[in-house]
């Protein structure tokens, strides 16, 4: 069983005993068949390169998104509990006493705001009418 270690290393010896055939000038010879060799080894290193390049990019995207991500969480960590969490809290926990506090919320009308005078009406004073 090879490993892809084991099996990079066979292809390596393999690139390099391709060049050992030298010709009496000492130039490199090549069969028909070593040549197919090469250039289909090219063909696949400049694929890889390809997919390598769009990994690359996808990868720096994932990052940005996760360190967006990251700190939008630290804002609610630092905040404490939202108000929508502890709501989805309840929810998960109760949901049937929570379904009855929102009809029962909802039939009443809406409270007031203690905070909030309510419009004090002005006499109107002014002279000519």
């Amino acid at each position: 069983m090879n490993t892809p270690y084991i099996q990079e290393a066979i292809t390596f010896s393999e690139i390099d005993r391709l060049g050992e055939k030298r010709s009496i000038t000492g130039n490199v010879t090549l069969s028909p068949g070593d040549w197919t060799t090469i250039s289909n080894l090219a063909k696949e290193g400049i694929k890889s390169r390809s997919i390598i390049n769009d990994l690359k990019e996808k990868i720096s995207s994932l990052i940005r998104r996760i360190t967006g991500l990251e700190k939008r969480l630290e804002v609610y960590k630092s905040k404490g509990i939202s108000s929508e969490m502890k709501i989805q809290q309840a929810l998960k926990r109760a949901p049937r006493r929570f379904a009855e506090v929102i009809t029962d919320i909802l039939r009443k009308p809406p409270e007031r705001d203690l905070h909030i005078p309510e419009k004090v009406k002005v006499k109107d004073t002014s002279i000519g009418r």
